[in-house]
Protein backbone atom coordinates (compact mmCIF):
# COMPACT_ATOMS: atom_id res chain seq x y z
CA UNK A 1 0.00 0.00 0.00
CA UNK A 2 1.76 3.39 -0.77
CA UNK A 3 0.18 6.69 -0.12
CA UNK A 4 -1.34 8.85 -2.62
CA UNK A 5 -0.18 11.87 -4.18
CA UNK A 6 3.14 10.91 -1.97
CA UNK A 7 5.60 14.15 -2.72
CA UNK A 8 9.65 14.12 -3.22
CA UNK A 9 11.11 14.54 0.30
CA UNK A 10 13.45 17.12 -1.32
CA UNK A 11 10.40 19.03 -1.69
CA UNK A 12 9.80 18.64 1.46
CA UNK A 13 11.99 21.47 2.41
CA UNK A 14 11.94 25.32 1.81
CA UNK A 15 13.31 26.46 -1.24
CA UNK A 16 15.07 29.05 1.43
CA UNK A 17 15.71 29.58 4.50
CA UNK A 18 16.23 32.83 6.22
CA UNK A 19 17.34 31.96 9.55
CA UNK A 20 14.86 33.27 12.30
CA UNK A 21 15.27 31.50 14.07
CA UNK A 22 13.86 29.42 11.50
CA UNK A 23 11.80 31.57 8.35
CA UNK A 24 11.14 28.85 5.55
CA UNK A 25 10.83 29.20 2.45
CA UNK A 26 9.28 27.22 -0.72
CA UNK A 27 11.14 23.88 -1.74
CA UNK A 28 13.96 22.67 -1.40
CA UNK A 29 16.21 23.39 2.31
CA UNK A 30 17.18 26.59 1.90
CA UNK A 31 18.36 28.73 5.22
CA UNK A 32 19.04 32.31 5.23
CA UNK A 33 20.11 33.62 8.60
CA UNK A 34 18.66 36.26 10.25
CA UNK A 35 19.11 35.07 14.22
CA UNK A 36 21.16 32.09 15.18
CA UNK A 37 19.19 28.39 13.77
CA UNK A 38 21.08 26.24 15.17
CA UNK A 39 22.75 27.10 18.61
CA UNK A 40 24.10 30.66 17.63
CA UNK A 41 24.28 33.86 19.28
CA UNK A 42 23.13 37.43 18.16
CA UNK A 43 26.31 39.29 16.54
CA UNK A 44 26.50 42.99 16.20
CA UNK A 45 29.61 42.75 14.57
CA UNK A 46 28.22 44.63 11.42
CA UNK A 47 27.78 48.12 13.69
CA UNK A 48 31.37 48.19 15.09
CA UNK A 49 33.15 47.37 11.81
CA UNK A 50 33.73 50.46 9.12
CA UNK A 51 33.19 48.10 6.13
CA UNK A 52 30.59 45.78 7.93
CA UNK A 53 33.00 42.61 6.97
CA UNK A 54 32.46 39.69 9.19
CA UNK A 55 35.50 38.33 9.04
CA UNK A 56 37.17 41.44 11.26
CA UNK A 57 35.04 40.12 13.93
CA UNK A 58 35.03 36.15 13.21
CA UNK A 59 35.76 33.42 14.79
CA UNK A 60 38.52 31.68 12.84
CA UNK A 61 41.05 29.43 15.42
CA UNK A 62 39.36 26.34 16.93
CA UNK A 63 40.99 27.03 20.34
CA UNK A 64 40.23 30.28 21.12
CA UNK A 65 39.08 31.52 24.57
CA UNK A 66 35.73 30.45 24.98
CA UNK A 67 35.16 34.03 25.90
CA UNK A 68 34.57 35.10 22.63
CA UNK A 69 31.51 32.84 22.43
CA UNK A 70 30.57 33.60 25.81
CA UNK A 71 30.12 37.17 25.40
CA UNK A 72 26.85 38.69 24.71
CA UNK A 73 28.01 40.28 21.70
CA UNK A 74 27.01 38.82 18.42
CA UNK A 75 23.79 38.60 16.19
CA UNK A 76 25.58 35.84 13.66
CA UNK A 77 27.91 34.29 15.96
CA UNK A 78 29.58 30.98 14.32
CA UNK A 79 28.66 28.14 16.62
CA UNK A 80 31.80 26.56 18.92
CA UNK A 81 33.97 24.09 17.77
CA UNK A 82 34.54 20.63 18.91
CA UNK A 83 37.68 21.84 21.24
CA UNK A 84 35.51 25.41 21.63
CA UNK A 85 32.42 23.21 23.00
CA UNK A 86 35.19 20.80 25.23
CA UNK A 87 35.61 24.30 26.87
CA UNK A 88 32.33 25.34 27.58
CA UNK A 89 31.35 22.14 29.44
CA UNK A 90 34.33 22.67 31.34
CA UNK A 91 33.63 26.52 32.46
CA UNK A 92 30.31 25.37 33.30
CA UNK A 93 31.41 22.62 35.65
CA UNK A 94 34.19 24.44 37.01
CA UNK A 95 31.21 27.15 37.51
CA UNK A 96 29.03 24.86 39.11
CA UNK A 97 31.49 23.01 41.05
CA UNK A 98 32.95 26.24 43.06
CA UNK A 99 29.68 27.33 43.59
CA UNK A 100 30.74 31.02 41.53
CA UNK A 101 27.48 32.58 41.54
CA UNK A 102 29.30 35.82 39.96
CA UNK A 103 30.01 33.27 36.63
CA UNK A 104 26.12 32.16 36.46
CA UNK A 105 25.65 34.61 33.37
CA UNK A 106 29.04 32.68 31.67
CA UNK A 107 27.23 30.09 32.52
CA UNK A 108 24.13 31.00 31.19
CA UNK A 109 25.63 32.21 27.94
CA UNK A 110 27.57 29.00 27.69
CA UNK A 111 24.11 26.56 27.72
CA UNK A 112 22.99 28.63 24.79
CA UNK A 113 26.05 28.59 23.44
CA UNK A 114 25.49 24.66 23.42
CA UNK A 115 22.07 24.56 22.81
CA UNK A 116 20.72 23.45 25.84
CA UNK A 117 17.70 26.18 25.66
CA UNK A 118 15.63 24.54 28.66
CA UNK A 119 18.74 24.90 31.01
CA UNK A 120 20.00 28.19 29.82
CA UNK A 121 16.25 29.49 30.67
CA UNK A 122 15.87 28.20 33.98
CA UNK A 123 19.42 29.90 35.03
CA UNK A 124 18.54 33.14 33.96
CA UNK A 125 15.21 33.25 35.23
CA UNK A 126 16.96 32.36 39.04
CA UNK A 127 18.95 35.30 38.41
CA UNK A 128 16.46 37.18 37.19
CA UNK A 129 14.73 36.91 40.87
CA UNK A 130 17.44 38.37 42.64
CA UNK A 131 18.09 41.30 39.57
CA UNK A 132 15.17 41.21 37.78
CA UNK A 133 16.55 44.62 35.73
CA UNK A 134 19.66 43.37 34.59
CA UNK A 135 19.80 44.30 30.51
CA UNK A 136 22.02 41.75 30.10
CA UNK A 137 20.14 38.83 31.58
CA UNK A 138 17.26 39.89 30.14
CA UNK A 139 18.52 39.64 26.47
CA UNK A 140 20.29 36.73 27.28
CA UNK A 141 16.31 34.99 27.76
CA UNK A 142 15.22 37.07 25.61
CA UNK A 143 17.45 35.15 22.64
CA UNK A 144 16.60 32.11 24.21
CA UNK A 145 12.57 32.76 24.27
CA UNK A 146 13.40 33.63 20.04
CA UNK A 147 14.95 30.68 19.55
CA UNK A 148 12.48 28.31 21.52
CA UNK A 149 9.95 30.40 19.09
CA UNK A 150 8.22 31.90 22.48
CA UNK A 151 7.49 35.11 20.38
CA UNK A 152 4.86 36.60 22.63
CA UNK A 153 7.15 35.86 26.04
CA UNK A 154 10.20 37.46 24.45
CA UNK A 155 7.99 41.14 23.67
CA UNK A 156 6.82 40.85 26.94
CA UNK A 157 10.53 41.08 28.09
CA UNK A 158 11.25 43.82 26.03
CA UNK A 159 8.37 46.16 26.58
CA UNK A 160 9.10 45.62 30.40
CA UNK A 161 13.04 46.03 29.06
CA UNK A 162 11.65 49.37 27.79
CA UNK A 163 9.98 50.98 30.92
CA UNK A 164 13.09 50.49 33.11
CA UNK A 165 15.57 53.56 33.89
CA UNK A 166 18.36 51.85 32.46
CA UNK A 167 16.66 51.74 29.23
CA UNK A 168 17.53 55.07 28.06
CA UNK A 169 21.16 54.30 28.98
CA UNK A 170 22.07 51.76 26.87
CA UNK A 171 24.42 52.26 24.30
CA UNK A 172 23.58 52.52 20.40
CA UNK A 173 24.60 48.82 19.93
CA UNK A 174 22.92 47.52 22.95
CA UNK A 175 19.59 49.38 21.56
CA UNK A 176 20.11 47.93 17.75
CA UNK A 177 20.13 44.22 19.59
CA UNK A 178 16.74 45.34 21.23
CA UNK A 179 15.10 46.89 17.99
CA UNK A 180 16.01 43.45 16.17
CA UNK A 181 15.32 40.97 18.80
CA UNK A 182 11.75 43.21 18.96
CA UNK A 183 11.12 42.20 15.41
CA UNK A 184 11.95 39.10 15.33
CA UNK A 185 9.54 38.53 17.90
CA UNK A 186 7.16 40.67 16.23
CA UNK A 187 7.61 38.17 12.85
CA UNK A 188 7.53 35.71 14.36
CA UNK A 189 4.48 36.02 16.53
CA UNK A 190 2.75 37.04 13.00
CA UNK A 191 2.70 40.71 13.27
CA UNK A 192 4.94 41.23 9.99
CA UNK A 193 4.07 44.93 9.35
CA UNK A 194 4.80 46.24 12.50
CA UNK A 195 8.50 44.02 12.37
CA UNK A 196 9.20 45.61 8.89
CA UNK A 197 8.98 48.66 10.32
CA UNK A 198 10.80 48.33 13.33
CA UNK A 199 13.81 47.17 11.31
CA UNK A 200 13.49 49.40 8.77
CA UNK A 201 14.31 52.67 11.08
CA UNK A 202 17.58 50.10 12.51
CA UNK A 203 18.73 50.29 9.07
CA UNK A 204 17.98 54.05 9.05
CA UNK A 205 19.72 54.45 12.47
CA UNK A 206 22.55 51.76 11.70
CA UNK A 207 22.71 51.69 7.70
CA UNK A 208 25.65 48.83 8.10
CA UNK A 209 23.78 46.44 10.15
CA UNK A 210 23.95 43.17 7.99
CA UNK A 211 21.26 41.40 9.56
CA UNK A 212 18.38 43.68 9.88
CA UNK A 213 18.81 43.67 6.18
CA UNK A 214 18.70 39.89 6.13
CA UNK A 215 15.95 39.79 8.53
CA UNK A 216 13.84 42.70 6.87
CA UNK A 217 14.39 40.48 3.50
CA UNK A 218 13.73 37.77 5.00
CA UNK A 219 10.55 38.59 6.00
CA UNK A 220 9.49 39.91 2.58
CA UNK A 221 10.29 36.35 0.86
CA UNK A 222 7.94 34.53 3.44
CA UNK A 223 5.62 36.96 2.34
CA UNK A 224 6.25 36.33 -1.42
CA UNK A 225 7.20 40.00 -2.32
CA UNK A 226 10.69 38.59 -3.89
CA UNK A 227 11.53 41.80 -5.86
CA UNK A 228 11.09 43.81 -2.63
CA UNK A 229 13.87 41.63 -0.97
CA UNK A 230 15.94 41.97 -3.53
CA UNK A 231 16.11 45.23 -3.55
CA UNK A 232 16.86 45.43 0.24
CA UNK A 233 19.66 42.78 -0.21
CA UNK A 234 20.97 45.15 -2.66
CA UNK A 235 21.17 47.67 -0.26
CA UNK A 236 22.52 45.56 2.27
CA UNK A 237 25.23 45.43 -0.43
CA UNK A 238 25.52 49.04 -1.17
CA UNK A 239 25.63 49.97 2.25
CA UNK A 240 28.76 48.51 3.73
CA UNK A 241 30.55 48.12 0.52
CA UNK A 242 31.75 51.98 1.55
CA UNK A 243 30.71 52.93 -2.27
CA UNK A 244 33.40 50.57 -3.60
CA UNK A 245 32.82 47.66 -6.55
CA UNK A 246 33.20 44.07 -4.53
CA UNK A 247 33.16 40.97 -6.11
CA UNK A 248 31.61 38.50 -5.13
CA UNK A 249 33.99 36.94 -3.14
CA UNK A 250 33.86 39.68 -1.01
CA UNK A 251 30.28 39.80 -0.23
CA UNK A 252 29.58 39.95 3.68
CA UNK A 253 28.67 35.72 3.79
CA UNK A 254 24.92 36.48 5.46
CA UNK A 255 24.10 38.52 2.41
CA UNK A 256 25.81 36.12 -0.05
CA UNK A 257 23.50 33.53 1.62
CA UNK A 258 20.38 35.76 1.27
CA UNK A 259 20.92 36.37 -2.23
CA UNK A 260 21.66 32.76 -2.82
CA UNK A 261 17.96 32.33 -1.69
CA UNK A 262 16.67 35.29 -3.79
CA UNK A 263 18.38 33.28 -6.72
CA UNK A 264 16.62 30.13 -5.84
CA UNK A 265 13.30 32.10 -5.33
CA UNK A 266 14.08 33.21 -8.99
CA UNK A 267 14.91 29.40 -9.80
CA UNK A 268 18.24 30.18 -10.88
CA UNK A 269 20.32 27.72 -8.97
CA UNK A 270 23.22 28.61 -10.58
CA UNK A 271 23.60 32.02 -9.56
CA UNK A 272 22.53 30.23 -5.82
CA UNK A 273 24.99 28.07 -5.77
CA UNK A 274 27.70 30.32 -6.65
CA UNK A 275 26.56 32.73 -3.54
CA UNK A 276 26.42 29.54 -1.54
CA UNK A 277 29.66 28.74 -2.66
CA UNK A 278 31.32 32.03 -1.80
CA UNK A 279 29.44 32.37 1.59
CA UNK A 280 30.72 29.43 2.92
CA UNK A 281 34.62 30.10 1.50
CA UNK A 282 34.10 33.65 3.63
CA UNK A 283 32.85 31.66 6.28
CA UNK A 284 33.44 27.76 6.16
CA UNK A 285 31.79 27.29 9.44
CA UNK A 286 28.25 29.27 7.94
CA UNK A 287 26.22 26.08 8.79
CA UNK A 288 23.27 27.76 6.56
CA UNK A 289 24.78 28.13 3.65
CA UNK A 290 26.07 24.57 3.72
CA UNK A 291 22.46 23.25 4.64
CA UNK A 292 21.32 25.81 1.34
CA UNK A 293 24.05 24.41 -0.67
CA UNK A 294 23.08 20.42 0.17
CA UNK A 295 19.61 21.20 -1.30
CA UNK A 296 20.53 21.93 -4.42
CA UNK A 297 23.07 19.02 -4.94
CA UNK A 298 20.20 17.31 -3.72
CA UNK A 299 18.10 18.44 -6.25
CA UNK A 300 20.86 17.66 -8.71
CA UNK A 301 20.76 13.91 -7.45
CA UNK A 302 24.20 14.32 -5.89
CA UNK A 303 23.77 12.56 -2.76
CA UNK A 304 26.92 12.24 -1.80
CA UNK A 305 28.11 15.99 -2.38
CA UNK A 306 25.12 16.96 0.15
CA UNK A 307 25.83 14.71 2.68
CA UNK A 308 29.63 15.84 2.71
CA UNK A 309 27.47 19.73 3.18
CA UNK A 310 25.24 18.57 5.55
CA UNK A 311 28.09 16.61 7.96
CA UNK A 312 30.45 19.72 7.87
CA UNK A 313 27.14 21.35 9.02
CA UNK A 314 26.45 18.95 11.67
CA UNK A 315 30.24 18.93 12.93
CA UNK A 316 29.88 22.87 13.35
CA UNK A 317 26.95 22.57 14.70
CA UNK A 318 25.59 19.11 16.42
CA UNK A 319 22.41 21.36 17.52
CA UNK A 320 21.12 22.38 14.08
CA UNK A 321 17.79 20.83 13.23
CA UNK A 322 17.93 21.93 9.76
CA UNK A 323 21.05 19.74 9.56
CA UNK A 324 19.27 16.68 10.56
CA UNK A 325 16.63 17.39 8.25
CA UNK A 326 18.69 17.42 5.19
CA UNK A 327 20.31 14.34 6.50
CA UNK A 328 16.98 12.62 6.82
CA UNK A 329 15.97 13.43 3.84
CA UNK A 330 19.32 12.49 2.01
CA UNK A 331 19.41 8.68 4.05
CA UNK A 332 15.40 8.13 3.12
CA UNK A 333 16.37 8.95 -0.82
CA UNK A 334 18.77 6.72 -0.04
CA UNK A 335 16.29 4.00 0.60
CA UNK A 336 17.43 3.87 4.45
CA UNK A 337 13.82 5.05 6.16
CA UNK A 338 15.04 3.94 9.52
CA UNK A 339 18.20 6.30 9.51
CA UNK A 340 15.90 9.27 8.24
CA UNK A 341 13.69 8.50 10.92
CA UNK A 342 16.38 9.02 13.81
CA UNK A 343 17.68 12.60 12.00
CA UNK A 344 14.00 13.77 11.76
CA UNK A 345 13.24 13.08 15.80
CA UNK A 346 16.58 14.19 16.32
CA UNK A 347 15.67 17.66 14.72
CA UNK A 348 11.91 18.09 16.44
CA UNK A 349 13.94 16.77 19.80
CA UNK A 350 15.86 19.93 19.38
CA UNK A 351 13.43 22.28 17.53
CA UNK A 352 9.96 21.26 18.92
CA UNK A 353 8.57 23.86 16.14
CA UNK A 354 10.59 22.70 13.18
CA UNK A 355 7.45 21.96 11.24
CA UNK A 356 9.52 20.83 7.99
CA UNK A 357 11.10 18.37 10.26
CA UNK A 358 7.07 16.90 11.69
CA UNK A 359 6.30 16.78 8.17
CA UNK A 360 8.83 14.77 6.75
CA UNK A 361 8.70 12.50 9.84
CA UNK A 362 4.89 12.28 8.69
CA UNK A 363 5.42 11.25 4.97
CA UNK A 364 7.77 8.96 6.03
CA UNK A 365 5.37 7.61 8.80
CA UNK A 366 2.14 7.65 6.14
CA UNK A 367 3.06 4.27 4.07
CA UNK A 368 3.43 2.38 7.40
CA UNK A 369 -0.22 1.24 8.49
CA UNK A 370 1.10 1.16 12.22
CA UNK A 371 2.28 4.76 12.33
CA UNK A 372 -0.73 6.17 10.14
CA UNK A 373 -2.13 7.29 13.33
CA UNK A 374 1.32 8.89 14.35
CA UNK A 375 1.41 10.60 10.73
CA UNK A 376 -1.97 12.47 11.01
CA UNK A 377 -0.80 13.72 14.76
CA UNK A 378 2.06 15.19 13.41
CA UNK A 379 0.23 16.69 10.23
CA UNK A 380 -1.98 18.07 12.75
CA UNK A 381 0.55 19.22 15.18
CA UNK A 382 1.50 21.49 12.10
CA UNK A 383 -1.04 23.95 12.24
CA UNK A 384 -0.40 25.19 15.17
CA UNK A 385 2.67 25.68 15.12
CA UNK A 386 3.45 29.56 15.83
CA UNK A 387 4.80 31.20 12.71
CA UNK A 388 4.15 28.65 10.22
CA UNK A 389 3.37 29.82 6.89
CA UNK A 390 0.47 29.35 4.96
CA UNK A 391 1.69 27.30 2.33
CA UNK A 392 3.31 25.05 4.90
CA UNK A 393 -0.36 24.50 6.98
CA UNK A 394 -2.14 24.18 3.35
CA UNK A 395 0.12 21.23 2.13
CA UNK A 396 -0.19 19.79 5.83
CA UNK A 397 -3.86 20.19 5.34
CA UNK A 398 -3.67 18.63 1.52
CA UNK A 399 -2.01 15.19 3.07
CA UNK A 400 -4.38 14.97 5.99
CA UNK A 401 -6.88 14.66 3.69
CA UNK A 402 -5.25 12.20 1.83
CA UNK A 403 -4.35 10.71 4.72
CA UNK A 404 -8.07 9.86 5.88
CA UNK A 405 -9.18 9.18 2.67
CA UNK A 406 -8.66 4.99 1.82
CA UNK A 407 -5.01 4.22 0.65
CA UNK A 408 -4.73 2.81 -2.89
CA UNK A 409 -2.48 0.00 -3.95
CA UNK A 410 0.05 0.66 -6.22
Amino acid sequence: MKFKKRVSFIKLFDQGFCRFPCLVFFSALIVCCTTGNSNKKLDDSAVHTKNGDRSVSRKVESGMAPEAVLHWQSFFKSPPSATERAKLIHRIEMNLKNGNSTGDLDVARAEVALGRFPAAEVRLKSMLASDPENPQILMELVHVKLRRQDFTEAIEILRGMKSNKSFAHLPIAEKARYDYCMALALIGRGDRAKGQEVLSDLIRQQSTFVPAYVALAASYLKSGATDVAEFVAKRGLDQTSNGKEMSQAEVDPRLANLLGVIAMRKEDADSAMNWFKSAIDRMPEFVEARVNLAAILMQRNDLAGAEIQLKTALDAAPYSADGHVGMGIVENLRKRPEQARIHFERAIELDPFHARARFNLAILYADNPSKRADSIRLMNEIQHIPGVDSSMRSLANLYLSELSSPVEAM
